[in-house]
């Protein structure tokens, strides 16, 4: 009969022991990497551009991705324009 190493007790023992811990991972994410909480008063991520963040509802955390497209969209014409002032081409490299 083959024994079973520490390991493999301890990951046996923890399934029958927090079930409810198992249950909790396996919350599903919407196409946005986050779900509303089990009370459905927060909107908390887990994936995506707002890992670890909660929010009062999803479209709090929409304003909020369309507050960070508009900053990097804005961000990345800045960067543009003084390259162009600089004589960079549009890869960072002088002509």
């Amino acid at each position: 009969m083959q024994r079973l190493s520490p390991a493999s007790v301890l990951i046996v023992t923890n399934m029958f022991a927090f079930p409810l811990a198992s249950a909790a991972a396996e919350v599903l994410l919407d196409e946005h990497g986050c779900h509303y909480t089990g009370e459905g008063a927060d909107y908390h991520c887990h994936e995506g551009e707002f890992p670890g963040q909660t929010f009062s509802s999803k479209w709090r955390m929409l304003m909020a991705r369309r507050e960070l497209v508009i900053t990097r969209q804005t961000w990345a014409v800045v960067t543009d324009a003084a390259r162009l002032a600089r004589g960079e081409s549009m890869s960072g490299e002088k002509p």
